[in-house]
């Protein structure tokens, strides 16, 4: 069997290979009148996811960066999986069936779909899928490992202040160094 530390690599210069594939296509798109800025911004956001789990879960690993990483990555399928599904629809442009061109994507003069770059469209679409595959990979696999990761994680000190012992006490006893006011 496979361990985290093995995997984890090839996983994150997969998500970094579709990334770059679906930059290409995003950038085409960025004139689009609709959701050029979306694709871009989604695209930047990977980037951006990328790098930081790379450096929370190798250089900085904490309780804390291993839930954010795993919160983001839920997100982050989601939103792949939305642009996949919105991308989608969006690229069978030249036939008025599709239910985004009926209902909200005219051209500005009002006469019908902006067609401006279909394959390009596809492509986002085919690697948004794509993405969200991967990240749902990393959940599964970070949920999986999750004891392999997070062993090397010490709680500290000041992390937790230790909950005082209560068995030793009888009930309405005060804790050790309390005086009673009443006499």
């Amino acid at each position: 069997m496979w361990s985290f530390k093995e995997i984890f690599p090839f996983l994150l210069l997969a998500q970094g290979l579709f990334t770059i594939s679906n930059l290409i296509p995003a950038l085409m798109l960025g004139s689009n009148t609709y959701a050029g800025f979306n694709v871009i911004f989604l695209e930047l956001l990977y980037v951006g996811f990328i790098v930081g789990t790379y450096y929370g879960l190798t250089k900085y690993l904490s309780r804390f960066y291993y839930g954010m990483i795993l919160g983001g990555s839920s997100v982050l399928s989601l939103i792949s999986l939305q642009s996949a599904i919105f991308w989608g629809d969006y690229a069978d442009c030249v036939h008025s069936s599709s239910y985004i061109n009926k209902i909200i994507i005219l051209q500005p003069n009002g006469t019908g779909p902006e067609c401006n770059n279909q394959a390009a469209m596809q492509a986002v679409g085919a690697f948004s899928v794509l993405m969200c595959l991967c990240y749902i990979a990393q959940i599964s696999l970070m949920l999986y490992h999750k004891n392999e990761i997070l062993a090397d994680v010490q709680l500290t000190a000041s992390s937790y202040r230790p909950i005082p012992s209560t068995t030793n006490r009888n009930i309405g006893e005060l804790p050790h160094g309390h005086v009673s006011k009443s006499m």
